[in-house]
């Protein structure tokens, strides 16, 4: 279905972020600023489609519903959720869609108020992430070390505190793990450290990075993650693997096992960050995809410019 497809392309899989309203837009002398942007952000994504099938008005009358959600400080990812959830089920009559439908369309509408600008956000406290350190421009563990206010969905939001401020800069203070260092880095040059993808247990050999072209230890992504091998053994593959598949017939255990690219623990990560695994295997199951991803091009464009000298066997950071 339109709404299936549209949920499934917006999932911000493991986001670990704090948002709130765009300081620009929240403070326009335009009271209709926000309510327009929030319809702008919405037509432009696959989020529309949850309002297609719907009467006439019920779109305007949703984006109406959120932009006058009352979020003075920041909250976190899902407490937003929960929030439009919330404004959603104000307009449930109009919509006809039950609990579990609202909350992934709600999900997809966060997702795409902060893909489109109109939610500023940051990481939440204790990411783990890899930084490039001043002193030598070489890649470290860190962490993000700006709290986030958290609060019960519901109850009244705790009073401000100085370390809770939102970032609407961009910029993040991370404590590196080898050293007590603080340090302030933009969060488009931090790559989130996921233990969960889908690396393999053989050992890592030094090579050219498939996705930023530096000579490095590798680690192996499989292209359609192993978490979803099942779905697809003894199916037919996504169709974006389809179109460039030399095999016929359903898929085999040993193809999806061997289909991947090599890649350094970076860039690794940051395909991982871009969504569930079940999204990455149904949209981005091809090299080309995952390049034209706009988060991953942005993060290619970066880190090409740096060094690698700390990834060794096993496309680890040295410790």
């Amino acid at each position: 279905s339109k709404l299936r497809s549209a949920l499934s392309s917006l999932s911000c899989g493991s986001m670990v972020c704090e948002l709130r309203w765009a300081a620009t837009l929240v403070g326009s002398d335009d009271d209709d600023a926000l309510a327009d942007a929030v319809a702008a952000a919405l037509r432009e994504s696959p989020a529309r489609a949850a309002f297609e099938e719907n009467e006439a008005g019920v779109f305007d009358l949703v984006c109406g519903t959120i932009a006058a959600l009352d979020v003075a400080a920041a909250q976190v990812y899902e407490d937003w959720v929960a929030s439009v959830s919330s404004a959603l089920a104000e307009v449930d009559e109009a919509m006809a869609v039950g609990d579990a439908n609202r909350a992934d369309i709600a999900t997809a509408i966060v997702e795409a108020l902060r893909r489109g600008g109109v939610l500023d956000w940051q990481l939440a406290v204790g990411t783990d992430v890899l930084a490039t350190l001043d002193e030598d421009q070489d890649w470290h563990r860190a962490r993000v070390s700006v709290a986030p206010r958290r609060h019960t969905p519901g109850s009244s939001p705790s009073p401000p505190r100085r370390s809770a401020a939102l970032n609407i800069d961009g910029m993040h203070e991370v404590t590196f793990v080898e050293w007590p260092k603080v340090q302030r880095v933009h969060r488009d040059a931090l790559c989130v450290v996921f233990d969960d993808d889908d690396d393999d247990d053989a050992p890592a050999l030094a090579g050219r990075c498939q996705t930023c072209g530096r000579e490095v230890a590798l680690t192996f992504h499989h292209l359609i993650p192993k978490e979803v091998h099942d779905k697809y053994v003894g199916h037919l593959p996504p169709p974006a693997y389809a179109d460039i598949r030399s095999l016929a017939g359903p898929c085999t255990r040993l193809e999806l096992n061997t289909y991947g690219i090599s890649v350094c623990r970076p860039c690794h990560s940051a395909i991982h960050h871009l969504a569930p695994n079940a999204v990455l295997a149904a949209r981005y199951c091809t090299l080309d995809a995952l390049l034209h991803h706009d988060d991953f091009a942005r993060w290619i464009s970066y880190a090409r410019k740096l060094k690698l000298r700390g990834l060794v066997s096993k496309g680890r950071l040295r410790t």
